[in-house]
């Protein structure tokens, strides 16, 4: 297969994976917001919900690392557990600042910076985490 048959795939792949865990994400934040929870702690809740998938997603389809062992799982887990907390603490820190009210405006900002960081993500999962 070609370098570049494989990279489109893989492109295609991770916005699938990534896409279905936003719409978790999103789903979940919105739902601890509207229940009253506070701002970070519902970010992080909701970013955590989104990361267990996509770790399995990517792991199994994306990037096919292959049958559940306990050391790949493990290594890719520790990887992506880095860099969960650098995006995390990228999309708290990006909303906290932005200082919006609860609501439709807080989760559109939501939306926007994650779609943000999923370059980020991409290029970081490709080259360290799934390598």
């Amino acid at each position: 297969m070609s370098v570049r048959l494989l990279l489109n795939r893989q492109v295609v792949r991770y916005g699938l994976v990534g896409v279905t865990a936003l719409g978790m994400d999103i789903a979940t934040f919105s739902l601890l917001r509207a229940s009253g929870a506070d701002l970070i702690l519902a970010n992080i809740a909701a970013r955590l919900i989104g990361a267990l998938a996509t770790h399995a997603g990517h792991h199994f389809w994306t990037f096919r690392i292959g049958q559940l062992l306990a050391n790949t799982w493990r290594s890719t887990g520790i990887r992506y557990a880095a860099l969960w907390t650098l995006s995390t603490f990228l999309s708290t820190t990006a909303l906290h600042l932005l200082g919006l009210q609860q609501g439709l405006f807080e989760t559109a900002a939501k939306l926007g910076i994650e779609a943000g960081i999923v370059v980020l993500n991409f290029i970081l999962c490709r080259t360290w985490v799934f390598r």
